[in-house]
C-alpha cells in the first residue's frame, strides 16, 4: 500500500490562495500538491519543463505556471489534450467505461466519445482569467497516440510529469514517450493510480509501461484527502 506525505501538498498562504481561485481540478489537496512539487523542481534545481497530459480546463498547468512565475523559473508548461473530450475506451478499460465510451478497436489512434468535453478555446480563456504567462504556455493538441510519437523527440528535458488521462490506452504513449524524458530526481504525478488495492486500467497501463522500459514498480506517495492521485521522484 502506497504511503501518505502531507508535505508533498505544502504550500504557502498566498498559493493556496491562487489554488482557489481555479477551480477546474478538485480538491485543494490536489491542487497544493502539483504547486509543491513544481516550486521544489525549481529550488532543487531538477532540470526540465512542466508538463501534463490530460489538461480539460487548463486547471494544474494554471498552478504550475503561477509557481513558475513566482520563484523565477523560466521554464515552459507544456499541456497535452485532444480538447474534443474523452476518447473511446480500449478493451483493457473498466465494464463501466467501455459501456459509457466505447470501444475502439484501433489502439494506436484516439476517436471521440463526445464525452466531458472541454475546448481549448475555454482552456485559453481559463488562462487570460487565471492571470498565466501565455509565452510560457505550449499546446499539443491531439490524440496522445498521434501526437506524443512526432512531439516527445523535439522536447528537451521534464522537471514535472502529470498524468491525468484516465484510459489504459491514453497512459500508455505517456509512459512510453514522456517518462524517459523526466529528469533524475524528477517528479511524477498520476491522477490516476486509484484507492483500492486493486490495480485499475490506468494503472494497470502505467506499469506494465514502465516494466518495458525496464523500470521497477515506483514507491509511490499518497496524499490523504486524494487517496487515488499518487506521486513519486524518478530514481
Amino acid at each position: 500500500m502506497p504511503d501518505t506525505e502531507d508535505k508533498g501538498c505544502d504550500v504557502t498562504p498566498d498559493e493556496a490562495a491562487y489554488g482557489a481561485i481555479v477551480t477546474t481540478c478538485g480538491m485543494a489537496s490536489g491542487k497544493h500538491n502539483t504547486m509543491c512539487l513544481a516550486r521544489r523542481c525549481i529550488e532543487q534545481n531538477i532540470p526540465g519543463d512542466f508538463v501534463e497530459c490530460g489538461v480539460h480546463a487548463g486547471g494544474h498547468p494554471a498552478l504550475m505556471s503561477f509557481i513558475n512565475a513566482k520563484y523565477g523559473g523560466n521554464r515552459m508548461v507544456h499541456l497535452f489534450d485532444s480538447w474534443e473530450g474523452m476518447p473511446v475506451g480500449s478493451p483493457d478499460d473498466t465494464e463501466f467505461d467501455r459501456k459509457i465510451l466505447g470501444v475502439n478497436p484501433d489502439r494506436l489512434h484516439g476517436r471521440a466519445a463526445n464525452w466531458f468535453i472541454a475546448t481549448i478555446e475555454q482552456t485559453r480563456h481559463n488562462m487570460k482569467a487565471w492571470r498565466v504567462d501565455e509565452t510560457r504556455l505550449v499546446y499539443h493538441k491531439g490524440w496522445l497516440q498521434d501526437v506524443l510519437p512526432i512531439v516527445a523527440p523535439t522536447m528537451g528535458p521534464i522537471a514535472l510529469l502529470r498524468i491525468d488521462v484516465d484510459l489504459y490506452d491514453s497512459t500508455v504513449p505517456v509512459i512510453k514517450y514522456l517518462y524517459p524524458k523526466v529528469s533524475s530526481g524528477g517528479y511524477i504525478i498520476s491522477d490516476d493510480y486509484g484507492e483500492s488495492e486493486a490495480a485499475i486500467p490506468a494503472r494497470l497501463a502505467l506499469l506494465k509501461t514502465l516494466g518495458e522500459l525496464g523500470v521497477e514498480p515506483p514507491k509511490v506517495m499518497r496524499i490523504n484527502d486524494t487517496p487515488g492521485t499518487v506521486w513519486w521522484r524518478k530514481p
